[in-house]
């Protein structure tokens, strides 16, 4: 219910206020819970709502960078 409410109107805002402090924000909360907690399950579903191209290019990139190391 949520995700279809107030992440919609998020992932409606202007692309880079989404792709950069949003995606922050999610990320950093998704790393501190730990890749098996509930809360990094319900902030990949986050992201699956947001449809904008520059968030899910920018979620490869620290994908990407997390892997490198």
């Amino acid at each position: 219910m949520i995700l279809q409410h107030i992440w919609a109107e998020v992932a409606k805002l202007d692309p880079r206020i989404v792709s950069g402090v949003v995606v922050d924000e999610l990320l950093q909360a998704a790393s501190h819970a730990g890749c098996d907690s509930a809360t990094c399950d319900a902030i990949a579903d986050i992201f699956g709502v947001l449809p904008c191209l520059g968030v899910r290019a920018k979620l490869l990139v620290e994908v990407r960078q997390v892997r490198s190391f």
